[in-house]
């Protein structure tokens, strides 16, 4: 019996990679990615914007692209910025457990300090919450691999303001 003689074209190719996925045949979470998440965290612009819809893997994107950073940089400090510490932890850390376990990765998680330590090169990706004291005087000084913020405020919420000529 063939699983996929019933399907179109993209139903296979999408039930192939969900299958594929089920015996995590990929050993590392970057090729996991599905193309346009690929194209988006590795364009080399120095800022970038995803705008899309909701649960199309923005956050998983994200995390991967920071784990990625880590593995490959040697003790650097890596920050993800929410617009509060919760949300940050809500949105983020299921993620980074989710990828620990499903590929092995040589992650120490400490969740009191939403600190993920790469153990291999020392790089540890901290999410910080915009809403938190003191906030920009933790990210000065030392350089950053790289660096993700979410869920930024809607246009709506956002003041712009401009001082007079």
């Amino acid at each position: 019996m063939n699983l996929l003689t019933d399907y179109s074209e993209l139903e296979k190719s999408l039930k192939l990679e969900h299958l594929k996925r089920q015996l995590r045949l990929e050993t590392n979470p970057v090729d996991s990615l599905f193309d346009h998440q690929k194209a988006f965290i590795f364009d080399q612009s120095p800022l970038k914007a995803a705008l899309c819809t909701r649960r199309a893997g923005k956050s998983y994107a994200i995390a991967t692209a920071l784990l990625d950073a880590a593995a490959t940089k040697q003790k650097t400090i890596i920050p993800y910025i929410a617009l509060t510490r919760l949300s940050a932890r809500n949105i983020m850390w299921p993620t980074f457990l989710k990828l620990k376990n499903n590929f092995d990765l040589p992650l120490a998680l400490e969740e009191t300090h939403l600190k993920i330590t790469h153990t291999k090169t020392q790089s540890e990706i901290f999410l910080f919450g915009a809403d938190q004291k003191n906030f920009i005087e933790r990210l000065r000084g030392p350089s950053h691999a790289r660096a993700a913020s979410g869920n930024p405020p809607t246009p709506s919420r956002t003041r712009i303001s401009s001082s007079p000529a």
